[in-house]
């Protein structure tokens, strides 16, 4: 069992990332809002992509495989090195670096069109994904993209495990596809609008598919907003 993590990047997944293959390829959902909004330009190496939490490298392989010019950032050295390999076996190329991105995004302010965040920022506490978002918001550029994935109230596994000190937090999760994987932040509809409030007005919708024989619910925001 994990004992409480500081706010910010959990050691935790530097061994998950060590001791297991993961994300291979990216969500559905990423691929429909990345193609949605960039997929007609006549010139994608001109549209800069930040993978936020990038892992090993789902999001960064189909964005740099579709053009556009990606930069990625993971807590976890292991994740970055996985990533990087992977980019070489197919000739791609992205700019990673390992860091916090509660803490901070080690790009200049407006570096990007577009950052996507696919299950990352809910992996800390309500408050240091609060701040990561304001992070997301410098590094934009005006009228740039947030896309961002993360687990609703609904979500299996919302109420396992520990508490932690923000409403909805949760650690050592007992069940379903986050269980034994430190801190998860859950949000309710009305945490949505708080926490991403730098990029309101928001589009807000639900992911969701059921296991166990649709006895359970697996349930994600798909967030998107622009930075003014």
């Amino acid at each position: 069992m994990s004992e409480y993590a500081p706010a910010g990047f959990d050691p935790l997944w530097e061994d998950l990332f060590a001791g297991r293959a993961w994300g291979r390829y990216p969500s559905e959902p990423v691929i429909r809002a990345i193609m949605a909004a960039y997929g007609s330009s006549s010139d994608r190496s001109t549209i800069r992509v930040l993978d936020l939490g990038c892992g090993p490298g789902a999001n960064t392989w189909f964005l740099a495989r579709e053009g556009f010019t990606v930069a990625g950032i993971d807590g976890s050295e292991t994740a970055i090195a996985q990533n990087s390999a992977r980019l070489r076996l197919e000739g791609l190329d992205a700019d990673l670096r390992v860091g916090d991105f509660t803490k901070q995004i080690p790009w200049e302010d407006g570096s990007f069109d577009a950052v996507v965040d696919n299950g990352s920022l809910c992996a800390n506490t309500g408050s240091s994904m609060t701040n990561g978002v304001l992070l997301a918001a410098r590094v934009l550029k005006p009228g740039g993209r947030l896309i961002s994935i993360g687990f609703t109230d609904r979500c299996w596994g919302y109420g396992t495990g520990r508490p932690r000190e923000d409403p909805g937090a949760f650690i050592d999760i007992e069940v379903g596809p986050l269980a034994h994987k430190g801190t998860m932040q859950f949000l309710g509809r009305i945490d949505v609008e708080r926490v991403f409030a730098p990029f309101a007005p928001l589009s807000v919708e639900r992911s969701s598919y059921t296991v166990e024989q649709g006895e359970r619910l697996i349930e994600m925001w798909v967030v998107q907003g622009r930075r003014g």
